[in-house]
């Protein structure tokens, strides 16, 4: 399989959600600018509502208690923006 900058930047968002930091979308999205970022922040704020991640800063997103639960459907969600 072929390592695409879509698949590189699902895969740093899918690991960076699982640390207790979470994912800086601004800094992902500078490093991966062709990808959808539409998508990936509304997925973002699906997850928000859903309760499953939270906005620890204006442009981090990390996995909340009940998220970290969950993180490997969160993983595949991210996958099939």
């Amino acid at each position: 399989m072929a390592l695409t900058p879509a698949l590189l930047a699902a895969d740093a968002l899918i690991f960076g959600l699982r640390c207790n930091a979470g994912v800086d979308l601004a800094v992902a999205q500078r490093r991966f600018p062709s990808l959808s970022w539409p998508g990936y922040r509304g997925l973002a704020a699906q997850l928000v509502g859903e309760g499953l991640a939270e906005w620890a800063a204006p442009e981090v997103l990390r996995l909340t208690r009940r998220g970290r639960l969950l993180a490997d459907s969160v993983g595949t969600a991210v996958l099939e923006v």
